[in-house]
């Protein structure tokens, strides 16, 4: 049944719904009314929340000053150390290593000139010896924790390692080796280049000689190169212009008036001629006589390995010393197709070893021929002269023509190359520093020098600094690793990692 209201009952309902309604607007209101009416309410929790968060905020900013100091303070350090490092040991370098006193004092000099918050890095004051013992043992190490630990480089293969007790040595020299021929090494009597180059003069008494030199040759392709000895118009013979101002002498000028006359220097210099012996059929490159001699009549066939081996004779002007140099010729075919050169001599990577001896102890450098692209074009008209050239007996040290230079590279003894094609210069070379290859080489080790510079420093807290609170120092630590390059005679820094830091010297 359908129920109707009327308009009084209508109204009725209106009104009674109406307090409720006013009721929950008046507790909106209440509360409203109650924020509105106690601001200071509103002002006690923004103070409780500062009260909380501005030590907080105050604090990590302090710790952020700090940690930025200190980081600064790391980085100067390891400036310094590795100022330390790179003068203490160019210095130690230069003077082919001995007594470790000036270069330690030269290495503090040189951290001293760096600062730490202003304050310059002296390493004196945290060690007045510098790390020094004043004995001979272990390069005068005191203490492998030390602030200056001297050492030497005893392997660099895959990693570097660094032993504070092992005696360095640069050795004496570079050995340059070099084929020069345009089309094909077809016999010539000096296409061939042996190099001994000291780093100084006078050569320091005891400098390795060297007693043989193998070359061993690879297939490649279309390139199947051999040693070619099937008669006695191809067997090996050594360069013929052994005078000065030869005019078939394989480095001269090409220049007129110039300073060191117009002619060459003699391509064999310092060596015995009649006592070289050349071998096939080698088996240990660096045993004396190993292989059968090539003889005069040329019947040696064909092969991929030649030897030439130097007298060791007790009269220097015999045997194969520092400035000394040889060029020869030897017959190579190629087995394959097109001709073979002084460029396929790097492009097969042609094996070479130098076997070197002291007269006591025996060392190996064993390495590759590259092909270079170097230019005729770029060659010097006029001969500049090695420095080891120019203090020899002066003033008649020109006239012996030792060490002359013509080629782009600068290095003494190469000859200008034959081309100037682009990859085509007609020339591969190869090159041995004394003392940086092989077992030992160069007197002593052999290995390089290096240093290391350590040391710990203690850094006042910036915040005690502003604030008077007592907090710091504290200390950082950092170290630096440097060697010397005998080649260059320039320092570099290196990455040493920790376990491969070896020092016995136990610290008092």
């Amino acid at each position: 049944m359908e129920t109707i209201f009327s308009r009084n009952e209508v109204a009725t309902l209106h009104v009674d719904r109406a307090p409720a309604s006013e009721s929950v607007t008046m507790g909106s209101q209440s509360r409203t009314e109650h924020f509105e009416s106690h601001p200071r309410s509103r002002r006690g929790v923004l103070i409780v929340w500062l009260i909380l968060f501005v030590p907080v905020f105050l604090g990590l900013f302090a710790l952020v000053l700090e940690i930025g100091n200190l980081w600064l303070a790391r980085v100067e350090l390891t400036h310094a150390l590795e100022s330390a490092a790179l003068a203490a040991v160019k210095s130690w370098g230069d003077s082919n290593g001995g007594n470790t006193l000036i270069p330690r004092q030269v290495g503090n000099a040189f951290a001293s000139a760096n600062t730490i918050n202003g304050a310059a890095v002296d390493l004196s004051a945290l060690d007045i010896n510098l790390n020094r013992d004043g004995g001979e043992a272990c390069n005068q190490n005191a203490c492998g924790d030390g602030v200056l630990v001297f050492g030497a480089i005893v392997d660099d293969d895959p990693e570097f390692e660094f032993n504070c007790c092992d005696v360095p040595a640069c050795g004496t020299g570079t050995i340059w080796l070099d084929a020069s021929a345009q089309s094909s090494l077809a016999g010539s009597n000096n296409e061939w280049g042996i190099s001994y180059q000291p780093f100084e003069f006078p050569v320091p008494a005891g400098a390795l000689r060297i007693r043989r030199v193998v070359y061993e040759l690879h297939d490649v392709g279309s390139l199947q190169p051999r040693f070619d000895f099937s008669t006695s118009s191809t067997v090996p013979q050594i360069s013929g212009a052994q005078t000065d101002d030869n005019s078939n002498a394989s480095v001269q000028s090409t220049g007129n008036n110039c300073p060191n006359g117009d002619s060459g220097q003699a391509d064999v210099y310092g060596i015995d001629p009649a006592q070289i012996v050349f071998y096939v059929n080698v088996t240990d490159p660096c045993t004396l006589g190993n292989g059968d001699p090539v003889p005069n009549t040329g019947i040696a066939g064909q092969h991929q390995i030649l030897a030439i081996e130097f007298p060791d004779d007790v009269d220097p002007d015999d045997r194969f010393d520092p400035m000394d140099r040889i060029r020869f010729g030897t017959n190579v075919v190629n087995l394959g197709t097109g001709s073979f050169g002084g460029d396929q001599v790097g492009i097969v990577a042609t094996t070479v070893t130098v076997c070197l001896t002291d007269g006591t102890d025996d060392f190996t450098c064993t390495g590759n021929f590259t092909n270079t692209d170097f230019k005729s074009n770029q060659c010097l008209k006029c001969p500049d002269v090695a420095f080891w050239g120019i203090n020899v007996q002066p003033p008649v040290a020109v006239a012996q023509n030792r060490g002359l230079i013509v080629h782009p590279s600068m290095v003494p003894d190469i000859p200008c190359p034959p081309s100037s094609g682009n990859n085509n210069d007609g020339q591969s070379l190869a090159s041995f520093v004394v003392g940086e290859c092989g077992e030992g080489g160069g007197g002593g080790t052999g290995n390089a020098f290096a240093v290391r510079a350590q040391a710990s420093y203690n850094v006042p807290s910036i915040v005690n600094q502003l604030s008077g609170l007592p907090i710091g120092p504290f200390s950082v630590t950092a170290h630096a690793d440097a060697l010397y390059n005998c080649a260059t005679k320039k320092p570099q820094l290196y990455h040493l990692k920790t376990n491969k830091f070896f020092c016995t010297v136990t610290c008092p």
